[in-house]
């Protein structure tokens, strides 16, 4: 992925929209997910190779991603939350992200 699209707030949308198994990228209230990144690349080695040192984790509604289409979703920037992460701020959480 290059470098100089990372901080675009809109970088989600240069994706073609969720996984395959979208189940795997759900969170519901009040539950933890720890196997959305668990089979992907090693998340230090990723972030270390951008030239910012961070990651960004945004947070949707599932309604709207289930009822939605993607281009839809980009276009109104349905984002609830994103987060911009660094290994230290990753690590001072114990690598758990809390919304909201």
């Amino acid at each position: 992925m290059p470098d100089d699209h990372f901080h675009d707030t809109t970088y989600f949308c240069h994706y073609a929209g969720m996984s395959e198994n979208e189940a795997i990228n759900k969170v519901l209230p009040g539950q933890t997910n720890d196997q959305s990144l668990k089979n992907r690349d090693c998340l230090e080695d990723v972030i270390d190779n951008y030239q910012e040192k961070t990651i960004m984790v945004y947070v949707f509604d599932a309604d709207s991603i289930e009822t939605l289409s993607w281009s839809d979703i980009c276009h109104r920037y349905l984002v609830l939350k994103r987060y911009e992460l660094n290994l230290n701020q990753l690590n001072s959480m114990n690598w758990e992200i809390n919304y909201p």
